[in-house]
């Protein structure tokens, strides 16, 4: 069983990675504020893509606040060099590659079912049905 040594430079990065996710964290709260925003408009348009809006919102803002609570304790571990506060850090940043790496996946099997469903929809057509050839 070896301890992991942490060096100064390796909390540096750390801190770094921790600026930018606190950057990319901001920007993701504006763009749950534009979601939540296009929710309210699209409830007097379409009610059912307005509950989309209100989803994707939802999801930009649990990555974007797994996102800053990283770059929060990241920034803590450089001043503090606790072993929790390091803990915590890679705990948010493990929750936020998960959460988005499940999105990722949904979205994939949507995609490939909208193609399936476009190349069922297409062959359903009379031009492309092959028995009237």
């Amino acid at each position: 069983n070896k301890n992991l040594v942490v060096t100064d430079n390796d909390l540096f990065n750390l801190k770094e990675a921790g600026k930018w996710a606190n950057f990319l964290a901001i920007l993701g709260f504006i763009g749950t504020g534009f979601f939540t925003i296009v929710f309210f408009v699209m409830l007097f348009v379409n009610v059912f893509m307005s509950f989309i809006y209100l989803l994707l919102g939802g999801v930009y803002f649990f990555i974007s606040l797994y996102l800053l609570k990283f770059g929060k304790f990241s920034k803590k571990v450089f001043l503090s060099k606790t072993e929790v506060d390091f803990s915590s850090s890679l705990l948010f940043l493990n929750k936020f590659f998960t959460t988005s790496g499940i999105i990722t996946i949904i979205f994939i099997v949507i995609y490939v079912l909208m193609f399936i469903g476009m190349v069922v929809g297409m062959m359903t057509l009379p031009f492309f049905n092959m028995n009237t050839l």
